[in-house]
């Protein structure tokens, strides 16, 4: 299963941050849900490109974005920037089987998890 071990190919996820206060004093719910295609592009390195989708305010948003990313044993670690301007968002998990990652996520002060899957 040689090309299932890599990051290469379409996975699908989201990542929820936590703890955010909105515009009026109230915590706010905000997930990205992303889109991304995935390629190797040498030993350890991967990059790709894809979508990132969340509702603020009642409003749908949509961005393109680009991804860097390494993979050194299980673990995985991937920065995405975005079309729009939002600020980058860094992405530090775990590969727990060859289609599953999970971690950390951050973008500016907002914190949250993750969870990938192909």
């Amino acid at each position: 299963m040689g090309c299932g071990s890599g990051m290469s190919g379409s996975w699908t996820g989201d990542c929820a941050f936590e703890d955010l206060v909105g515009s009026d004093g109230l915590f706010l719910d905000l997930v990205y849900r992303l889109d991304l295609e995935m390629s190797s592009s040498g030993p350890s390195a991967f990059e790709g490109s894809g979508d990132l989708f969340y509702t603020l305010d009642g409003i749908e948003h949509q961005s393109g974005l680009d991804l860097a990313g390494e993979l050194s044993g299980s673990e995985v670690s991937m920065e995405l920037t975005f079309d729009e301007e939002l600020n980058a968002m860094l992405m530090l998990g775990e590969r727990l089987d060859s289609d599953t990652i999970e971690g950390d996520c951050s973008a500016g002060v907002a914190e949250g998890t993750f969870i990938l899957v192909r």
